[in-house]
């Protein structure tokens, strides 16, 4: 590992942060996310051997990436499963994508966000609740 790089650069990926790392995204890291919610394209997208392949299935093409939605950061794990049964963002768990769309909340930086983070920080999950403090604080900063 180089000095410079704290983290090898698949841990940097922002799949991996958003759906197989399964504790607190660190915090140097948060902010590269940006508002992904649930996986990541970009390396499809620029590998430059993908220009040799052969067009593939309609089904696995790109979809639109999920929106924020911020309302979601009260979903129970009951709606959670409903909401997404049968999706691909049940691997994140409910933790996951709260946790994910509370990073993604706190890097948009809408200040009106910042009571449905004050209700997030109360989940009974600590996951959750560590990350939407971080980004109620980072809102609060103005950052």
């Amino acid at each position: 590992m180089h000095p410079a790089q704290p983290y090898p650069r698949a841990r940097r990926c922002i799949s991996y942060l958003t759906i197989e790392l399964k504790e607190e995204i660190p915090d140097e890291l948060r902010a590269l996310t940006q508002d992904w919610i649930f996986g990541c394209d970009v390396c499809q997208q620029v590998c430059p051997w993908n220009r040799f392949s052969a067009k593939g299935d309609s089904a696995f093409e790109p979809k639109i990436p999920l929106p924020v939605i911020t309302s979601d950061l009260t979903l129970t794990s009951v709606e959670f499963n409903q909401r997404f049964k049968k999706s691909p963002v049940k691997r994140a768990k409910r933790r996951g994508y709260l946790r994910n769309l509370a990073v993604a909340v706190g890097n948009i930086g809408n200040k009106n966000d910042i009571p449905i983070l004050e209700q997030a920080v109360k989940d009974d999950e600590p996951l959750v609740s560590a990350h939407a403090k971080w980004a109620k604080e980072k809102l609060e900063r103005g950052l």
